[in-house]
């Protein structure tokens, strides 16, 4: 995950709010170019503006897109936060960019499924903190 961000981190724009590193939609990049690689440092990692990536199991918030999201998130709501979030993108009210593919994804997998061996929990995580996996 490191090399990966690394070399997205080179492409993404300055004014960068969020960054989707992992999704539940699949529409995530099928429209619109990919931001330019001029050195192809990512051949098989792209990065698109976000469209609607539903889900909030991977991603990271810059310091202004936190100012931003406290501002627009601040009133209660009765939506789920991956929906507000997706609002608030397609408002163009913060900067968002969708890794394609991820570098995270979201498995299927209960607390209680101990017969994968190859699910595994990043290191410091929750799930690893207490002992889920």
């Amino acid at each position: 995950i490191t090399s990966i961000m690394v070399d997205i981190h080179r492409i993404l724009p300055a004014d960068w709010d969020i960054i989707y590193l992992g999704y539940c939609n699949n529409s995530e990049g099928k429209s619109g170019e990919p931001l330019p690689d001029r050195n192809n440092n990512s051949p098989v990692y792209k990065l698109f503006k976000s469209e609607m990536p539903y889900c909030t199991f991977a991603y990271a918030v810059s310091h202004a897109g936190a100012l931003k999201l406290i501002n627009k998130l601040g009133s209660s709501t009765n939506s789920p936060l991956d929906v507000e979030l997706v609002n608030i993108i397609q408002s163009k009210e913060i900067n968002s960019y969708t890794l394609v593919p991820p570098i995270i994804v979201k498995s299927g997998k209960s607390y209680s499924d101990k017969e994968n061996p190859d699910i595994h929990s990043l290191k410091n995580s929750t799930s690893e903190y207490f002992k889920l996996d």
